[in-house]
């Protein structure tokens, strides 16, 4: 009967985990299954109220001392328990408030008992609450962030909840700071709270600080009152719900600079140091308010909006409520900005103030309900801004990062089943996701796409929502039944790939055939066809939704063009067949720059005739747009002219080098000076004002001469902008006769995070191509840096990318030995030299008990 029932038992197992759902990953060309636990809402069993935080910071001992005042209630089934998210904090007591009733005046506190296990507090109330009746509990702790042991990812690299940056004060180039990170269940590690998406809030904090620093929060600060001890007492008052994910707090010395937007105050942070930059950085908000509420017909659902750069942030950025924080790129002076503006990553976190913050996820398994619309937020404000051709390279952007993922990652959009959260903060939920908002956009017409999204934020404001709920919306506003959309889009994995084939025009039957085949699974498409006669610009609806199919399309006459997806808005990788001529008549006639820009890259791969491909792109070197002008320098770059071929056109490339006023089209003059070895023009753009130029042109001028490249670099050791600094350190590694080990090494160990890095890749350099034999004096010397615990982290660093680097060198021997069987016997030798240099490094590494991961 033993042997019977274990059989049974292990029959009945096997039955269930056949059950489970299977998820099908992409790796590389296979699709692998992992069956994954579902992961849907958590169970409501306790509703958030109101949080009240009594908070005062530990700066000495990285610790937050603090008392949680909760209001909650019963989902719907009555409870006498609460479980409530606490991790690894020092829980020193939990008492049940109750407030004044009848002739009392006094507040009564009763102890309530409790369990904790390090991440999970489980209190017995004093009796059995119903539905819709109140209580609130008392929580007196310390949250120990140092002790969190998150799930940090690729998005979001840490999970503590808080962080205390320099308070000890040892690094001389950093300001003291504290700022919190809740996304996506950190928030836990500085407040007890039902740590879900799905439980919304009103907030009080009162924190008590030194007098020195600055506090900013959600909501609107409502007094600041001053202590004993040099310290002062804020108070912030929010009294919109929101996700426990979503408080916020930052303290340190900011300069606030005031701005606004109708009536509610608009203000930026940044350290003293880049305060004169603040508007530089942050001056589109207000337009950016203005025109996001216009879009949405839904103003600014908040009290304030508040901006922070803060340092050593574990994202990019993050929306809290009326309080973003920003990581220190932002902390930039006018010529940086001439590189990058950042302005994508300020658009993004305030459209997710709609998408996110006033409508939440209901679970992170609909993560995309806030990210995609946050990223395609960047998208709207590019239009809006700058124009179609600036907002289709958005678009492209979102092309590229999803199929760049989608060659070893193809999942769905909803994903229900997955081991770590942070794996769905990917290019799936944010670019793909921006791409099939766009695709729907266009499907459904501007009018319905946007009163629909007013009718979802209107039907869940300052509650959660699945996709469901998102589609029912589109509708109810269209009356069209949308699950197709939704389903081939959001709770399927891959996309489209099509070909895409232009036939003669048949004068008799007055059409134009285009045969469409769908190479992947099928998929229902509408897209736009643009025919474009003498007369004028006909637009043709088409719906692809079978593996293979030829449509004719009417005209009166010949067309000049025609261009498949008009709006340039499918999601898939099109391979388009059509004749040099038809090309040439697209590069013509087209209205938006994508469509010439993809007819210029195919008559460079069509034409044989380089002088032609020469002619084609030369009518674009002064192209209004930035992004022709690029294009058709690379693409004459990509032609590897002769300098008798180049000559005619010459002139206008280095008229472009010297006076563009965009940046990048500058960067893609440069491999011409390369090649012609002109180093008085590759000189000059070393003085350019943009970092980025200056960087490429001292990488080229150390291909054509690297003496000269070494004397500049030389000179300019002590610059400071992070990019070109790196190119910098890069030519004295590569180049320089001297021996820099105490160079790289005083960088390493003194020079803030970001010319630490820079520093280890400048002795990389130099001991692995340059003089290798002084690789024993820059191990002797890391040695030294990891025995004292001041410096050890930034050995140890320093030695982990260098072992990084031995094993790519030792990777690319083992390709050249096999593509050069001739030399086959060098590269093994050289192989064997590499592999005990790289062992020297291992050992250092081992000594101070790290661990060797391939």
């Amino acid at each position: 009967m033993k042997y019977l029932l274990s059989i049974i038992c292990l029959f009945s197992g096997l039955i269930f985990y056949s059950c489970k759902p299977k998820y099908h990953v992409k790796i590389g060309d296979a699709y692998i299954e992992e069956v994954l636990e579902y992961k849907g809402s958590v169970t409501k069993i306790n509703d958030l109220v109101d949080t009240k935080l009594e908070l005062e910071p530990d700066f000495d001992k990285k610790e937050l001392k603090g008392t949680a005042t909760i209001t909650l209630k019963p989902h719907f089934y009555s409870t006498d328990s609460l479980t409530l998210n606490a991790k690894y904090m020092r829980i020193i007591k939990v008492a049940l408030i109750t407030k004044p009733s009848g002739e009392s005046k006094t507040t009564s506190t009763t102890p309530l008992e409790y369990s904790y296990d390090s991440l999970l507090l489980r209190i017995k109330l004093n009796k059995t609450y119903i539905k819709d009746e109140t209580y609130i509990v008392s929580i007196e702790y310390v949250a120990q962030p140092e002790k969190c042991k998150g799930e940090g990812g690729s998005a979001i690299t840490e999970d503590k909840g808080i962080y205390f940056i320099n308070t000890d004060g040892e690094d001389e180039n950093k300001p003291v700071q504290v700022w919190t990170q809740g996304e996506t269940e950190a928030a836990s590690c500085w407040f007890p709270t039902i740590d879900a998406p799905n439980q919304k809030t009103t907030e009080d904090i009162y924190v008590t600080v030194p007098s020195e620093y600055r506090t900013i929060s959600n909501g609107l600060l409502l007094s600041s009152d001053r202590l004993s001890d040099n310290k002062r007492k804020d108070h912030w008052h929010n009294d919109k719900p929101h996700a426990p994910y979503l408080f916020a707090l930052v303290i340190g010395n900011f300069t606030e600079t005031k701005d606004h937007w109708r009536n509610i105050n608009v203000n930026y942070y940044m350290e003293p140091a880049f305060a004169q930059y603040t508007k530089m950085v942050f001056g589109n908000t207000p337009k950016m308010l203005e025109f996001y509420s216009n879009t949405l017909n839904y103003p600014y659902p908040w009290p304030k909006f508040d901006q922070v750069v803060v340092r050593d942030f574990v994202s990019g950025a993050m929306e809290n409520t009326g309080c973003v924080v920003h990581f220190d790129k932002l902390n930039h002076n006018s010529r940086e900005h001439l590189d990058n503006t950042y302005e994508d990553v300020v658009a993004h976190e305030l459209f997710h103030h709609w998408f996110g913050d006033l409508v939440t996820c209901e679970s992170w398994s609909n993560i995309p309900l806030n990210e995609s619309f946050a990223t395609y937020g960047e998208y709207l404000w590019n239009e809006h801004m700058y124009g179609r051709n600036q907002a289709d390279l958005k678009f492209n952007e979102f092309l590229s990062y999803y199929f760049n993922e989608a060659e070893d990652k193809q999942v769905p959009m909803i994903r229900f089943h997955y081991s770590k959260r942070d794996e769905l903060f990917d290019r799936h939920s944010y670019q793909k996701g921006g791409a099939i908002l766009h695709m729907l956009r266009k499907y459904l017409g501007d009018e319905a796409f946007f009163k629909s999204l007013n009718l979802y934020l209107n039907q869940h404001a300052y509650k959660t929502a699945e996709i469901n709920d998102l589609r029912m919306s589109f509708e109810e506003v269209t009356g069209e039944d949308l699950n197709w959309f939704f389903n081939q889009w959001f709770m399927e994995s891959g996309h489209p790939e099509l070909e895409v084939k232009h036939q003669t025009y048949n004068g008799s039957g007055e059409l134009y055939g285009i045969t469409v085949l769908q190479k992947s699974k099928w998929y229902k498409l509408p897209v736009d066809v643009d025919v474009y006669t003498s007369k004028g610009i006909e637009r043709h609806r088409i719906i692809i939704d079978k593996d293979s199919q030829t449509f004719g399309l009417k005209c009166e006459s010949k067309p000049l063009c025609v261009i498949f997806d008009a709006e340039h808005q499918l999601l898939a990788q099109i391979t388009e067949t059509k004749s040099i001529q038809a090309w040439e008549a697209q590069l013509k006639h087209a209205k938006l720059a994508v469509h010439q820009s993809e007819a210029l890259s195919q008559l460079n791969n069509l034409q044989k005739d380089k002088v032609q491909v020469t002619k084609y792109n030369q009518k674009f070197l002064n192209d209004s747009f930035w992004k022709l002008r690029e294009d058709a320098l690379n693409n004459i770059n990509s032609l590897d002219l002769t300098d008798e071929e180049i000559k005619p056109i010459l002139t206008d490339i280095r008229q472009i080098a010297n006076y563009d006023t965009k940046s990048d089209v500058r960067v893609a003059t440069i491999p011409f000076f390369e090649n012609l070895k002109d180093e008085d023009q590759l000189g000059r753009m070393l003085y350019d004002s943009s970092y980025n130029v200056c960087s490429r042109a001292l990488q080229a001028l150390g291909n054509v001469n690297k003496l000269a490249a070494y004397t500049f670099a030389n000179k300019n050791r002590e610059e400071g902008n992070n990019t070109f600094q790196d190119y910098i350190y890069y030519t004295i590694g590569r180049y320089s006769t001297k021996n820099e080990i105490d160079f790289f090494i005083g960088r390493i160990r003194n020079g803030d995070e970001k010319t630490a890095y820079n520093a280890i890749g400048g002795l990389n350099f130099f001991v692995i191509f340059n003089q290798i034999d002084k690789l024993d004096d820059a191990l002797q010397s890391l040695d030294n840096m990891a025995s004292n615990t001041k410096t050890k982290k930034r050995a140890i660093d320093a030695l982990t990318e260098m072992r990084s680097a031995y094993e790519n060198q030792l990777y690319y021997q083992s390709i050249y030995k096999l593509i050069d069987k001739k030399n086959k016997a060098e590269y093994v030798k050289i192989g064997k030299l590499l592999e005990i240099r790289k062992k020297k490094v291992e050992a250092i590494l081992i000594k101070y008990g790290e661990t060797l991961n391939d």
